[in-house]
């Protein structure tokens, strides 16, 4: 053990955030059940170096992952409290020392994720790296009315930074055997 990382809520109670991006060198971390979301420089990994600690409102994080350029991280909501459909907190760590809060995208039904995972380059032909998000949607309680699956979204236009950011649902594939995706 060379460092203890105790200086932000988020750091303290991450349950499973904690990510790192080998391309940037940084390790990100955002607050189980909270609204803190911390970044660290790990150009040195013996001794990381806080580089951002934002609050994103309402945020009750719970998992989450890099695009794989990592300059955007998807923070999923715990499923306790973010209700059907629920929130999708993005974070843009291009500059890890000035992360900022992309806008939060809600859900509406389907796409709730439990966890996700992100396209890498040369996934599928013609398919940009970042562009789709792979989310496993959960059925648990108090939200037995959620079908449990895979949701295929499109996050292109949080890749590629544009205005007005939208998530498209792609495709769908749900399962009846009752089990968290």
């Amino acid at each position: 053990v060379t460092a203890h990382l105790t200086d932000t809520p988020a750091a303290l109670n991450p349950h499973e955030t904690v990510a790192t991006n080998a391309k940037k060198r940084i390790l990100v971390a955002g607050q189980n059940g909270g609204e803190n979301f911390a970044v660290y420089d790990i150009t040195d990994c013996r001794h990381p170096v806080l580089a951002s600690s934002i609050t994103l409102p309402g945020s009750n994080g719970h998992m989450g992952a890099f695009a794989p350029d990592g300059n955007t991280y998807y923070l999923s909501q715990n499923p306790c409290c973010s209700g059907f459909g629920g929130p999708l907190y993005i974070v843009d760590v291009s500059d890890p020392y000035n992360a900022k809060q992309l806008p939060t995208w809600d859900f509406v039904g389907d796409g709730r994720p439990h966890s996700l995972n992100i396209n890498f380059q040369g996934l599928a032909p013609g398919l940009a790296e970042g562009a789709r998000a792979y989310m496993g949607q959960g059925r648990s309680y108090p939200f037995l009315d959620a079908q449990d699956g895979l949701v295929i979204t499109d996050v292109s236009d949080y890749q590629s930074r544009r205005s007005n950011p939208q998530i498209r649902i792609v495709s769908t594939l749900f399962w009846n055997d009752q089990g968290q995706a």
